[in-house]
C-alpha cells in the first residue's frame, strides 16, 4: 500500500514538473514573438513611415496566433474609434486577457 501511495506521488510530481516546463517553454516563445512584433511595428513606423494602425495591421499578418489578433485588433480600433492609441492598445489588452489568457 505505502509503495503504491509513493509511486502515484513520484507519477504525480513528474506528470506536474514536465506541465510546468512545457509552460515555461511556451512563454519564452511568447515573449519572443513580441520581441519580433516590436522590431516589426518599429521598423514599419520608422523607416516605412507607416501611420501606426496601418503599420499594426502589417505586423499582424506577420504573426502567430494570439499576437496576431491583438495587433490586427488593435488597427481596426485605432481606425474606427476616437480615443488614444495608449488607450486603445490597453483596452485591447484587458480584452485579450479575458479571451484567451493572453499575459
Amino acid at each position: 500500500m505505502k509503495l503504491m501511495g509513493a509511486i502515484i506521488i513520484i507519477l504525480a510530481a513528474t506528470a506536474f514538473g514536465w506541465e510546468f516546463s512545457r509552460r515555461l517553454t511556451r512563454r519564452t516563445k511568447q515573449i519572443r514573438y513580441l520581441k519580433i512584433a516590436f522590431e516589426a511595428l518599429e521598423t514599419e513606423m520608422v523607416f516605412g513611415m507607416t501611420p501606426l494602425p496601418y503599420a499594426c495591421e502589417k505586423v499582424s499578418r506577420q504573426l502567430i496566433s494570439p499576437l496576431n489578433a491583438f495587433f490586427r485588433e488593435v488597427s481596426e480600433r485605432l481606425m474606427e474609434e476616437e480615443r488614444t492609441a495608449t488607450d486603445i492598445w490597453c483596452s485591447t489588452l484587458k480584452k485579450m486577457e479575458k479571451i484567451n489568457g493572453f499575459r
